[in-house]
């Protein structure tokens, strides 16, 4: 489909298909702080980018940042609001677990604009202290949730197999 809501599961699912490689590649230099500092960099930019097109972030009107997310372009098509999406925005901690990760993000994108004062070592230390445990349980929540969002549309169906390999 060539809508809006299709535009977003698609990029869901490619930026998926991105964390997936990240976390597979992060896995096979574990002997190397240097390079994995740089994988866990791109991992958690995406898990971030994620979280952005999965649900609608709140900024500024005008902000450069607007997007609108999964979530609301779910709610304006004609079957109304998705439950599964609901459910998980009633039900899970997203804004405080997506914060722990957005100030890292900011760090290693360059935002220099927050802080100019930022130290290199700071960064290091922020990027050190990411949790992959709870960064990978926060992205498989959200996965699960865009599954079965997409899983109360047939139009949509298509996202859920993804990557999967034909039988």
């Amino acid at each position: 489909g060539n809508t809006p809501i299709h535009h977003r599961a698609a990029q869901l699912s490619l930026i998926a298909r991105w964390i997936h490689w990240d976390r597979v590649t992060l896995d096979r230099f574990e002997a190397f702080p240097r390079v994995r500092r740089i994988l866990l960099s791109r991992l958690v930019t995406d898990v971030v980018s994620f979280a952005d097109c999965l649900i609608t972030r709140p900024t500024a009107s005008g902000a450069l940042q607007t997007m609108v997310g999964f979530n609301d372009l779910m709610a304006a098509e004609a079957g109304g609001p998705s439950p599964a999406l609901a459910t998980f925005l009633s039900g899970y901690q997203f804004e405080p677990v997506l914060n722990r990760y957005r100030p890292v993000r900011d760090q290693i994108g360059g935002h220099l604009e927050i802080d100019p004062t930022q130290a290199l070592a700071d960064v290091f230390f922020a990027l050190d202290s990411v949790d992959l445990a709870d960064l990978h349980n926060f992205f498989e929540v959200m996965r699960d949730t865009f599954f079965a969002a997409c899983g109360e549309r047939v139009y949509l169906s298509l996202y859920r197999a993804d990557g999967e390999a034909l039988r």
